[in-house]
């Protein structure tokens, strides 16, 4: 039987004014019973990670040709929100669950939209037309994304979003596209950062095949996928004593340390 979640660790609704969000205003929302605020705490790890760990990386792509909608801005926006939908935690954000604002203190917290309003002002702050870099860049698409990743990688005090796309159209009809990627490594890892990307293609190559549609979403039910902390998932024991997949790893070293032995 899987382990219990550690209580400290579970995602919460949080009660109305308990979580404070940097910059935010959520006193409006107080009374709101359709924007509620889900919580979990973070690990030191996790902590320690806000404000310096940075995952920055981009990609070229090629839409088919022919299909049923052209790649542009609002294709973006729409594969964005619908991940979003998929996969909540790219919308978390930082906050505090006590004062003064220490480590022990902190917090991700995930707002449920209330309508597709809040979800247009979300998607303004994550999803970016970057034309202008490229048009600065005199057209040399590699320049553009080299400008995007050095201002990505500028230090970011108040941590930000955890996840940002910045998209760059083709400088030409028969052109590549150009997708620069900031995540959040208190968020994501290495394996992470390739899995978002992966599903942000998916979630594009869905909708140019489609129409670029939006579809209506059951917001709310999103907060079902909020993923627990990596030393839950990952079932990381708590203590010292050895599970029995420590057991087979250890053996598995000592079997490997004397075959060397032998050779020797």
């Amino acid at each position: 039987m899987p382990p219990a979640l550690s209580q400290d660790l579970s995602w919460t609704r949080a009660q109305s004014g308990a979580i404070d969000i940097p910059e935010r205003d959520l006193s409006a929302n107080l009374n709101d019973q359709s924007r509620p605020v889900w919580f979990r705490h973070q690990t030191a790890l996790e902590s320690g990670s806000r404000n310096g760990s940075k995952i920055i990386t981009s990609l070229r792509i090629s839409p088919p040709s022919p299909s049923c909608h052209e790649l542009n801005f609002e294709v973006l926006k729409a594969a964005v929100r619908q991940l979003r939908f998929d996969h909540p935690a790219i919308a978390s954000e930082f906050g505090w669950s006590a004062q003064p604002p220490t480590p022990e203190h902190a917090v991700f917290a995930y707002e449920v939209p209330g309508s597709e309003s809040d979800i247009d002002t979300w998607l303004s702050k994550v999803v970016f037309d970057r034309t202008s870099v490229l048009l600065a860049s005199n057209g040399d698409m590699d320049k553009a994304v080299e400008t995007i990743t050095y201002d990505l990688g500028k230090p970011d005090l108040n941590g930000g979003p955890v996840f940002v796309l910045h998209y760059i159209p083709a400088a030409s009809p028969d052109g590549q596209h150009s997708l620069v990627f900031f995540l959040n490594h208190s968020v994501f890892d290495a394996i992470g950062a390739f899995q978002i990307m992966d599903l942000c293609l998916s979630k594009i190559a869905d909708l140019l095949a489609t129409g670029a549609q939006r579809r209506p979403l059951p917001w709310g039910e999103e907060t079902l996928r909020l993923p627990p902390a990596l030393v839950e998932s990952a079932r990381i024991p708590c203590t010292a004593v050895k599970t029995p997949e420590d057991e087979a790893i250890i053996q598995n070293v000592k079997d490997s340390l004397h075959s060397l032995q032998v050779r020797g």
